[in-house]
């Protein structure tokens, strides 16, 4: 379905589409290039349009289309979020609660409840800031990213779909139709934590077998122009016991990881600090949950 908008009454942008199946909003994307967006929950699309920060003039809304709003488990154990499931949602599924509570986690620090009940995870990931909280959880969990084009579809990891600030690896063509994230190991113990200003979390996974850790994985947001990994970090701690040193000093080498920038907000020393001090206690709570034991 399409609607001829009278740019005299809005300006903002001159066509409306609703298609009702993925290949209609693929075909649509196809047609109108780089002058279109994609409408889910709109809650970052609609306030750059007020703002005119962007000015697309074809609006293709994907609300009617069929499934993209599920929050599902496969028969394998694997998490399927649609693109329309929200925020609010996908925290408050039983899988998710149950399988994959850094997930959980994650999504409840961000923004309001309101936010949360029209904002996608989808879309969170779409347009990623450096400190995108469920990216930075995603990034941990192993993610992948799937994508339907006028070529087909194709499935990358989190970690390769976020190119850049606000930007990833999808095409003109091309619009994200779910994100799957693989089952949460045996044994494993997880934490995520944020500093509401300026803007630095941090999630963290680690495995305990018999008392070890034989893997553990970190991600950073708001410190580099993209969510990031650490592995100099991981490899501190995995195949060893936790002690208090050892993880003071996966903090100290996870902040040499980061490189943040200096703005009004903060400078870069004190985000890469901030960086130390969550890591820190972000992995003292995943392996005291690793264990059993509540933690944070």
């Amino acid at each position: 379905m399409t609607h001829t908008i009278n740019p005299a009454f809005n300006p903002a942008f001159e066509h409306y589409y609703q298609p009702e199946t993925v290949e209609e909003a693929v075909s649509l994307l196809a047609r109108c290039g780089k002058d279109a967006r994609l409408l889910a929950g709109g809650t970052v699309l609609i306030n750059q349009m007020r703002s005119r920060a962007v000015a697309p003039r074809h609006i293709i809304n994907i609300s009617r289309v069929a499934g993209l709003d599920k929050v599902t488990v496969t028969e394998d154990g694997t998490l399927i979020m649609g693109a329309l499931a929200t925020l609010a949602a996908v925290a408050k599924s039983a899988p998710v609660r149950q399988g994959w509570p850094l997930l959980r986690e994650a999504i409840l620090a961000i923004g309001l409840v309101q936010q949360r009940n029209m904002g996608t995870v989808v879309g969170n990931i779409c347009r990623p800031v450096p400190s995108a909280d469920s990216a930075v959880a995603l990034l941990v969990l192993g993610a992948s990213v799937v994508m339907s084009g006028t070529k087909g579809n194709r499935a990358i990891p989190i970690a390769e779909f976020i190119a850049g600030p606000r930007a990833t690896m999808m095409v003109d063509s091309e619009m994200v139709t779910e994100v799957r994230v693989p089952p949460m190991p045996a044994g494993a113990g997880t934490a995520f934590l944020k500093l509401a200003m300026p803007k630095v979390n941090v999630a963290v996974l680690m495995i305990n077998q018999k008392g070890t850790c034989s893997e553990a994985r970190i991600a950073l947001g708001g410190v580099a122009p993209t969510p990031i990994r650490a592995p100099k970090a991981e490899a501190v701690l995995r195949g060893k016991s936790p002690s208090d040193e050892l993880i003071d000093e996966t903090g100290a080498t996870a902040a040499g990881e980061t490189s943040p920038g200096t703005d009004l907000r903060s400078s870069a020393d004190y985000r890469r600090e901030m960086s130390r001090v969550l890591v820190i206690r972000a992995v003292r709570i995943a392996w005291d949950r690793s264990q059993g034991k509540k933690g944070g």
